[in-house]
């Protein structure tokens, strides 16, 4: 790293640095931005930041109108359904004028604007600075010296634990980039005329709408073009939302305006993700069902299930905007009279998971469990590992954590932790709970010799034969692995089960509670001291915050914990076994690779970076194939990729059928906002080659476990090639770097070099 290092011309930390990064906070730390009654005026007030600093250089905008006022209070009914009207004052209408600004704190005086205020009110401000960044600032009335949000249905941190302070990843929209939502609620939440409806929440339906494009419908969409004009329909595809459901002329070719075919990293039908409290939950869940609510994110009645028995269509396909569903739709009618009713009993995830009320109740009642992995003790005579471990549920946020027996087989007792076989009746699933053993070479845990897949650690299921309890205490006795490693993890892989009762349903549910992990020293099951334990460069908050309820899918059983997901995607995990065992070679395969590393820094940074690199990348797993990127990247597969669906591999042999699935990338956020995911410090902190591995481009072959043939590429090439994948920094990294190759003596001939 003689150019990229510390104080280097070619610096990490200055090539990632985020130029321009816009914050708004209130004018003190503890507040959010205030707008407050003096005299007859109202005073905003707000704090500006750019890159971490103060900021003093910006105006008011010229370029659009920069003060605005929402008066929530303010509602129209439509088809039996209350919505706010949006009640704006301009610039046209108002003087706003920037009074005084120091260290970053803007006041901003709303002349006379007192006479007519409310605790309904909602401020924005927006500004501009001569480098062409906005900002905006969105402040409510201050009531008692508490700031109150008018509909308050959504958290700004809900936008921003995925999109990061700006909502739009590249420029601005409209000149504005807010962060989270009460800025955009104070333009759109205007009732207004669209295509889905007279009557239409517009940020609900786009914000619905985008999100869960993916699980569109397919429609018509007719419009009037060109001069004169002249009716042209267009089907719009399945997997794709039309924002305004409009139409274009491109050369004279009428085309969706506006598309959006975008996946949610979690479920849409989750609400408490953005609707992030009891109270804005609840608020959203009684809303009465109405035209707009529906098609904000349904689109059109063709994926609705019949409702008439013997229909020759869903009488639902006739309605409009102007149809008053509180016909059926109401209490004491034949139909469910809010959201709650279509959205808030059971919907069933994968892996035994549950929402109910609106929730992830897998989520909900796994955070009231903790798993801990107390010891580990070596028996080197009969080659086993002895291993204490514990759990304790908090039933809720006062109550004291209390511990429970891990050897518990009455669901009604408490939560199930082994010994549990399937029950389709109770919705019981049979118990998954194992022990993973990794262990290290340098600072990774690469499994040489260890596992019969590349890179991969050994498990043993927990039984009631191998696991016995004292006072909440489990031991488990496991077979160890054959090992030259002086330092090793075990990981305790798994999901507890547990009863959810709410009212009159119950049901067995597998939760979400993290998986726990404990480094040991193979010599004794002693903990390593600080200096030799891996390093943790990750925040697992970071990660959920995004992916709720998601990343646990994943095989089942490894649940929301970086430190377990390393155990396996380490830098000598790689999918050529699975290439290997169809006849695949970089000759024939769908992205001309023998195999393709899914190390944990480079598969995050490639899958996330991927929308943006137009380069595919391909993974050959036993469960399917999955090819990442945008789009343009996708369709410049090779021209025996069959498309999405359950076809043949390409080329495969003996002929294997494989689900091949098309993941298009749209990350929310500048890539080079590092600590999306990092923990502050760790960055770009460029590895260290005398600790950490280098990483595994081709397996070379059976057995897996021999590592000593693996063509290698250095532990820093791999983090840089995994954003940077165009062909000319693959060129830079060969000419001075070095080109991956079987190195001698392997990772170990790598480490002994470094040194």
């Amino acid at each position: 790293m003689l150019c990229h290092a510390s104080g280097k011309i070619g610096e990490v930390a200055a090539a990632h640095a985020l130029s321009g990064k816009v914050e708004i906070s209130g004018p003190t730390a503890a507040t959010g931005p205030t707008a407050e009654i003096v005299g007859a005026d109202v005073v905003v007030k707000f704090t500006v930041k750019v890159d971490g600093l103060p900021a003093n250089d910006f105006t008011l905008s010229s370029g659009y109108k920069h003060a605005y006022n929402a008066n929530f209070a303010d509602t129209t009914t439509i088809s039996g359904v209350s919505y706010p009207v949006k009640n704006k004052f301009e610039r046209t209408s108002i003087t706003t004028t920037l009074t005084s600004v120091s260290a970053g704190v803007y006041t901003v005086t709303v002349t006379g604007a007192a006479a007519t205020a409310s605790a309904a009110d909602t401020y924005l401000i927006r500004m501009t600075n001569p480098s062409g960044l906005s900002a905006t600032a969105a402040a409510g009335y201050v009531v008692g010296g508490e700031v109150v949000l008018a509909r308050d249905l959504v958290g700004n941190q809900a936008c921003m634990n995925c999109h990061g302070t700006n909502v739009f990843a590249s420029g601005s929209h409209h000149g504005a980039n807010p962060q989270g939502v009460s800025a955009c609620v104070v333009c759109h939440t205007v009732v207004t005329s669209q295509s889905r409806g007279a009557a239409g929440d517009r940020l609900t339906s786009y914000v619905h709408g985008i999100h869960n494009s993916h699980n569109m419908p397919a429609r018509n969409i007719t419009a009037n073009l060109g001069t004169p004009a002249a009716p042209y329909t267009v089907t719009k595809p399945e997997g794709v939302y039309a924002r305004n459901d409009s139409l274009k002329l491109v050369n004279g070719v009428a085309q969706v305006s506006s598309p959006f075919s975008i996946g949610f990293p979690s479920y849409m039908n989750n609400c408490s993700i953005c609707h992030d409290t009891d109270a804005r939950l609840a608020a959203v869940m009684e809303k009465p069902v109405s035209f707009s609510t529906c098609m904000s994110c349904h689109d059109s009645f063709e994926a609705f299930p019949k409702t008439k028995a013997g229909a020759a269509m869903d009488f639902h396909g006739t309605y409009n905007a102007t149809t008053d569903c509180t016909m059926c739709h109401k209490v004491g009618g034949i139909a469910f009279a809010n959201v709650s009713g279509a959205h808030g009993g059971q919907a069933y995830t994968e892996r035994n998971g549950l929402l109910y009320g609106g929730k992830d109740q897998s989520i909900v009642e796994g955070k009231k469990i903790a798993m801990t992995i107390g010891s580990v003790t070596v028996d080197a005579a009969n080659k086993k590992l002895i291993v204490k471990w514990s759990a304790t549920v908090k039933p809720d946020a006062v109550s004291p954590a209390v511990a429970v027996d891990p050897c518990n087989s009455d669901l009604a007792a408490g939560p199930v932790f082994i010994g549990l076989t399937a029950n389709s009746a109770t919705g019981q699933s049979a118990s998954n709970m194992a022990f993973l053993q990794a262990y290290a070479q340098g600072n990774d845990w690469v499994n040489a010799g260890v596992g019969t897949s590349p890179g991969q650690p050994v498990s043993e299921n927990l039984t009631t034969t191998n696991t016995t309890c004292s006072a909440n205490v489990a031991t488990s006795t496991i077979t160890a692995a054959t090992t030259t490693a002086t330092k090793g993890v075990v990981a305790l892989q798994g999901k507890p089960q547990i009863k959810y009762v709410n009212g009159s349903y119950n049901r067995v549910i597998q939760v979400r509670s993290p998986s726990p992990t404990r480094e040991f020293m193979v010599a004794d099951g002693a903990a390593p001291s600080s200096t030799l334990k891996r390093r943790q460069i990750v925040s697992n908050d970071k990660c959920l915050a995004c992916h709720p309820g998601s990343l646990y899918q994943h095989g089942g059983n490894r649940v929301d914990n970086v430190e377990l997901c390393v155990t396996c995607h380490n830098p000598a995990a790689n999918e050529a076994n699975n290439r290997v065992g169809m006849g695949i070679t970089a000759a024939n395969s769908y992205d001309g690779r023998n195999g393709q590393t899914y190390d944990l820094r480079y598969m995050i940074h490639a899958i996330h970076s991927a929308g943006e690199t137009n380069r595919p990348l391909v993974y050959y797993r036993s469960n399917g194939i999955y090819a990442f990127g945008s789009q343009a990247a996708i369709d410049g597969l090779p021209s025996f990729w069959p498309g999405a669906g359950s076809f043949t591999v390409a080329n495969s042999n003996p002929a294997t059928t494989r689900t091949h699935n098309e993941i298009v990338v749209h990350y929310p956020r500048a890539l080079n906002d590092c600590q999306a995911c990092h923990l502050p410090g760790t960055e770009t902190k460029i590895p260290d080659q005398t600790a950490q591995m280098g990483v595994t481009v081709d397996a070379g072959a059976a057995p897996w476990g021999n590592q000593a043939d693996d063509v290698l590429m250095g532990a820093a090439t791999a983090s840089c090639t995994s954003c940077h994948a165009s062909g000319a920094t693959n060129v830079h990294v060969t000419q001075f770097g070095w080109t991956p190759s079987a190195i001698e003596g392997g990772r170990q001939g790598l480490m002994d070099a470094a040194k």
